[in-house]
C-alpha cells in the first residue's frame, strides 16, 4: 500500500537515443497528503562503471546538473553533449596520469553505451530517496528502438477507467483490477546468452489502502485483487488507512508497467468512492 512517499516511475522518451539527440525524463512521484518533498537533485552522467557498481560516474567533473523548476516536473538532456565533454575531461586527466581506468578506451570501438541519469529526493522527515534511470546512447542508433509498454485498458470491478470514468465500491468489499498492455508495444532484446527474446510485460499494483493478492503480476492480461480483511492483511498492519477508518471516504489506485529493459509506463491514480455496504446495518 501507499502509505509513505513513493517514486512510482521514471518515464524516459524516448528511451534510447542517438547523437545530438535529446531523451525527456519525467518522474511519476506519490506524495501524501500532509507530507512535503524538501530538497531534489538530477544529476547525469554519461560515462559510468554499470549496473553492478550502480552506475556511478567515472569521474566528478564528467557529473552534469540537471534543473527543473520542482521535482515533479520533466527535465530534458543531450546526452551526447555531455559524452564528449566527459571524453575531454578523461583525455586531459589521462594525458596527465590522473586518471588510469580511461585506458584502453577507444571511442570508435564502442556502439553504444548505457548513460546514467540519478535522481534524489528529500522528504521532509529527513529521508533520500535514490533513483537511476539508464538512457542508452548509440554512435548510428538502430531504426527500431525500444519503446515504453502502453496500456490498452485499466478496468476496475469491470469499470474502463483509463477515460477517468468514477468508480464507486462498497467498503471493505474485495475490489478486482484488470490492466491489458498492447503486445504490439512490446519488443525483443538480446539476452546474455546472445539469443532474442520477448519483452515480458511486469506490472506493479499500488492502493493508497487495503492490500493486493499480489504486489505484481507477469504478463499482458493481469488481474489482481484489493483486499481489506485482517487474514490478507497479517503482515501489514492493521490501522487505517489499510483497515479503512470512518474518514477514509475514497481510495486511488495506481499501476506501473515495465517491460524488463528500461521502458515503464505509470497510469493512475484511478479514485474509487466507497460507499457503505448494502448489508451494513
Amino acid at each position: 500500500s501507499l502509505q509513505e512517499i513513493r517514486v512510482l516511475a521514471l518515464e524516459a522518451t524516448p528511451l534510447e537515443v542517438g547523437l545530438d539527440e535529446s531523451v525527456t525524463v519525467q518522474p511519476v512521484v506519490y506524495l501524501p497528503e500532509e507530507r512535503s518533498i524538501v530538497g531534489y537533485k538530477w544529476t547525469y552522467c554519461p560515462i559510468n562503471f554499470g549496473a553492478v557498481a550502480g552506475y556511478s560516474c567515472i569521474d566528478p567533473d564528467c557529473e552534469l546538473t540537471v534543473t527543473s523548476a520542482q521535482y515533479s516536473d520533466p527535465i530534458t538532456v543531450t546526452p551526447s553533449d555531455a559524452l564528449f565533454t566527459c571524453l575531454g575531461v578523461l583525455a586531459t586527466k589521462s594525458d596527465t596520469e590522473e586518471l588510469e581506468a580511461s585506458e584502453g578506451m577507444d571511442p570508435d570501438e564502442i556502439a553504444a553505451i548505457d548513460t546514467s541519469l540519478f535522481f534524489e529526493m528529500t522528504d521532509d522527515q529527513g529521508r533520500i530517496f535514490r533513483h537511476t534511470k539508464a538512457i542508452p546512447l548509440w554512435k548510428e542508433k538502430p531504426e527500431v528502438i525500444n519503446q515504453a509498454p502502453a496500456v490498452a485498458d485499466v478496468m476496475i470491478d469491470g469499470v474502463s477507467v483509463l477515460d477517468g470514468t468514477p468508480v464507486v465500491a462498497e467498503r471493505e468489499a474485495e475490489i478486482e483490477i484488470r490492466l491489458t498492455v498492447d503486445p504490439e508495444s512490446m519488443g525483443t532484446y538480446v539476452n546474455s546468452r546472445e539469443e532474442v527474446v520477448d519483452e515480458e510485460a511486469i506490472v506493479s499494483f499500488y492502493s493508497t489502502a487495503g492490500v493486493f493478492a499480489a504486489d505484481r503480476k507477469d504478463g499482458f492480461d493481469v488481474t489482481n485483487t484489493l483486499k481489506f480483511t485482517p487474514s490478507e492483511m497479517e503482515s501489514e498492519p492493521l490501522e487505517p488507512p489499510l483497515g479503512l477508518g470512518a474518514d477514509v471516504t475514497s481510495l486511488e489506485i495506481y499501476a506501473v508497467v515495465r517491460d524488463g529493459q528500461g521502458g515503464q509506463t505509470a497510469v493512475g491514480p484511478f479514485t474509487v468512492d466507497l460507499v457503505a455496504s448494502a448489508t451494513a446495518n
